[in-house]
């Protein structure tokens, strides 16, 4: 329940920020939903990952369909992707994923900092 709560938040304010911030404001929110609801490293990440990916897919698609591929198929000629546009979309969404996996990993473990050990008595 709380990966759900988790995935849609980063999803959902990044996807109002990036209307005004720059791409790596993904990070920044994934960064701050997990550095408040915690969670273990790998959940973390896949949650960023998981959430940036469905987000950036989902508006490539979008903006790709709608322009009817003509910036998307100059883009591909240009880079040694043969003009092949459905690894353009792939390519984008696992930079976004990465960013976002990483900025909430890096949220998961600031929050590990903050917290208050419990002294065992052994070399402390």
């Amino acid at each position: 329940m709380k990966f759900m709560v988790k995935l849609a938040l980063i999803a959902g304010i990044s996807a109002l920020l990036q209307l005004f911030l720059p791409f790596w404001s993904v990070a920044i929110v994934a960064f701050l939903v997990c550095l408040g609801f915690g969670g273990n490293g790998f959940s973390s990440f896949f949650c960023g990952f998981l959430a940036i990916s469905i987000l950036w897919g989902l508006t490539a698609i979008i903006i790709d369909t709608n322009t009817s591929s003509i910036l998307s198929s100059k883009i591909a000629n240009v880079l040694p992707l043969g003009g092949n546009v459905t690894l353009l979309i792939l390519i984008t969404v696992l930079v976004g994923a990465l960013v976002g996996g990483f900025g909430a990993l890096s949220g998961s473990l600031a929050r590990v900092l903050f917290q208050k050990t419990k002294k065992t008595g052994y070399y402390s």
